[in-house]
This record gives structure tokens, C-alpha cells and sequence, in this order.
């Protein structure tokens, strides 16, 4: 069991130094646009996953003037204190502390203390095509599998150095295949594996809960998650040959494009909304309830996988969330170990019925 006690940040986004105290249950986070709730979340995910989820440079991160920040978070693992602390110095990079000892690998803090987090940037999730999709079940798998991060890391080490290689030879105009190209494709080959056998059976575990959840909550609708992946053998044997085979036979397309069209980083999904495609046919507010679940049944998988819940971060939930169907939300997140929500006004927490149902709840008012 993981809960967060106390973040502290120093000259992150707009605090120039701010803390803030965390119990069990639900944590409001409540303050005007602007002032700082999504940045704090923000912080979070960077000392529980070593990065933000809004942004890629850590850079931008550093209050306006200044050339650093820092964040540091306390943590209660069942009965033992953990402190983490991210620091970032511009020009100079990020160290990260944990419990004063520093970090050599930045892996090794995801999945210790697992997360959730929804946020207005994952609307990605519902308009955009598979690569969002691929990223929501790649951040799942690496929290809750050590091995599937294993393979995972691996495997785009050497995609990056495929693809740069592919960029060499169309610079060069060579587009035949190379022994520096065929002994990565070679190295690939296990993680591919790996990657692929993992995510069939994973996501169709997943597909089952979140549909049963969706469909039960709400009866007029029908979920349906589909996945295609980009080689589908059986057998390892099976998948070895076809992806030696893909990679000869796309070479010139490869070259061409500087990218690897063969592997786990095409696989293809689909979310079907009473069998039509959610993109094209949800309103807004029926996507964001596919979002809340899939999120939700994303911690209920990491803890059914670690034996340990997730903190939920749960950025501007209500934006776009009717009413009539926000109560069964609700109850769902309510039933969480941790979660921090934040939101604009106390009075939408109010018309949400959420300060009815748990009379305890802290809240967090930001200047």
C-alpha cells in the first residue's frame, strides 16, 4: 500500500515555493485557472514516474527567470517513510534522490509507487489513432510488469537505432539491406516477442473489465475495445520468421520513411461505442466517461497485477461530465485508496453530490 503524505516544489511552473499535505481517501485540490492545481499533479507524476505527464523537456517545467526546480514528495509504503526528491538544474540535467541515496537508474521508480492519472491532455486517448492508444496501455504494462518494462526498454533502444539507421542509408541512398541493419533486426526479434505476447494477453484481460464496467454502469451503451496487432503468430517460432520476413520485404518503404513499419510500435487499436467508432460518433461528455473508466479500470488492473492500489490523480474530472451520469463515477472513485481531484470551484464539487457522500474529505485551497 502506497499513499502520498507531502509534496513540496521550489521554482516549478508558476510556484516560486509552495507545500501541501495529502491524507487517505479523497483530496480536493480547489483554485482558480492558472493557479498552480495541474501543476502540482504534475509534480507528482515526476517523483513517482521520473517524468511529466504534460510535457517531454523537464525544461519548461523551471519557473519563469529562474535556472532551476525542485520537487520532493513523501511517501508511506505500508509502514515504512520514503522521500523522493527531483531536481533539475538548467544546462546540467535531472538527479533524482530517493530516500538520500541518488537514483542511477530513473526506471527503477516506476511501479514503486503506482499512479493514475487522468488529465484534459488525454483526450488523445478517444480523438487521436492507435500511437495514444499504444502509449495508454504502454504506461499501464511498464507500472505494473518489471519484465514487460524490461522488454519494453530494450526493444525501442533498438528501434531508435534502427531508425537511425535507416535515415543513414536513404541519405546515402543505399536501399539494400545492411549487416548493421540485420543484426539489430536479429536483437529485436525477442523483445518484439515479448512485447507482443504480453500486450494479447494483457489487453484482452483489460478489454473484458473495462467493457463489463462500462456496459454495466451503463446499460444503453455497448464498449468494445479492439486489438490488431502488427504481427499475429502464435508460436515464437511463428513470429520470429514473420518478422524477419516484414523486415526484408518493407526495407525500401523503411528506408524511405527513416521508420520501422514492423513491430509492436504499429499495432493497431479500435474503441467502438455501440459498434461505431468512438472518434467519429461519441459526444464529448460520452467520451470523457470512456476516459474516467478506462482510467479507473486501469488502477483496478495494477492492483489486481502488484497486489497494490494506485494513487489517482484526477485532473479537472468533472469538465464535461453530465450529471446524470457522474454519480456512478462516483461511487467508483470514491472507493479508491488515495485520489486527488482538482477543480476550479467547491460548488461543482457541491453539485456533484461528492462532499454529501464523503463528509471528510480534505481540501487544498490554492491562492
Amino acid at each position: 500500500m502506497s499513499l502520498i503524505s507531502s509534496i513540496s516544489v521550489r521554482q516549478f511552473r508558476n510556484f516560486s515555493k509552495y507545500e501541501a499535505r495529502f491524507d487517505p481517501g479523497l483530496n480536493l485540490i480547489i483554485g482558480a485557472n492558472g493557479t498552480g492545481k495541474s501543476s502540482l499533479l504534475e509534480a507528482i507524476s515526476l517523483n513517482a514516474l521520473s517524468k511529466s505527464f504534460r510535457v517531454h523537456r523537464d525544461q519548461v517545467c523551471i519557473k519563469e527567470g529562474e535556472s532551476y526546480f525542485q520537487t520532493e514528495t513523501i511517501w508511506k509504503k505500508g509502514e515504512t517513510e520514503h522521500k523522493v526528491q527531483v531536481n533539475y538544474l538548467k544546462d546540467k540535467g535531472k538527479n533524482i534522490i530517493f530516500d538520500d541515496a541518488p537514483l542511477e537508474k530513473f526506471s527503477d521508480l516506476i511501479g514503486y509507487f503506482p499512479l493514475v492519472i487522468q488529465s484534459p491532455e488525454n483526450s488523445a486517448l478517444t480523438d487521436g489513432g492507435s500511437k495514444e492508444k499504444r502509449n495508454f496501455f504502454d504506461r499501464l504494462f511498464v507500472q505494473s510488469s518489471r519484465t514487460y518494462l524490461y522488454h519494453y526498454q530494450q526493444y525501442h533502444q533498438l528501434l531508435r537505432q534502427r531508425n537511425a539507421l535507416l535515415k543513414e542509408l536513404k541519405l546515402k541512398k543505399k536501399l539494400q539491406y545492411d549487416p548493421r541493419l540485420e543484426f539489430i533486426d536479429e536483437k529485436m526479434i525477442v523483445p518484439a516477442w515479448q512485447i507482443s505476447s504480453f500486450r494479447k494477453e494483457k489487453i484482452q484481460q483489460f478489454s473484458l473489465r473495462f467493457c463489463q464496467a462500462f456496459n454495466e454502469s451503463f446499460s444503453r451503451y455497448e464498449a468494445e475495445i479492439r486489438f490488431q496487432p502488427s504481427l499475429n503468430s502464435i508460436s515464437f517460432g511463428d513470429y520470429e520468421s514473420e518478422f524477419r520476413q516484414r523486415c526484408q520485404k518493407n526495407l525500401e518503404s523503411d528506408i524511405l520513411l527513416s521508420r520501422s513499419l514492423s513491430g509492436p510500435q504499429s499495432d493497431r487499436f479500435s474503441f467502438l461505442l455501440n459498434r461505431q467508432p468512438l472518434e467519429s460518433t461519441a459526444s464529448q461528455g460520452e467520451r470523457k466517461l470512456w476516459i474516467t473508466l478506462m482510467k479507473l479500470s486501469e488502477g483496478e488492473m495494477i492492483a489486481a497485477e502488484t497486489e497494490e492500489k494506485p494513487l489517482f490523480l484526477l485532473d479537472d474530472l468533472f469538465a464535461e461530465l453530465d450529471l446524470e451520469n457522474s454519480f456512478t463515477i462516483v461511487q467508483r472513485i470514491l472507493n479508491q485508496q488515495q485520489v486527488i481531484i482538482t477543480s476550479t470551484d467547491l460548488a461543482d464539487i457541491s453539485k456533484h453530490k461528492i462532499d454529501a457522500i464523503e463528509p471528510n474529505l480534505k481540501v487544498l485551497n490554492l491562492p
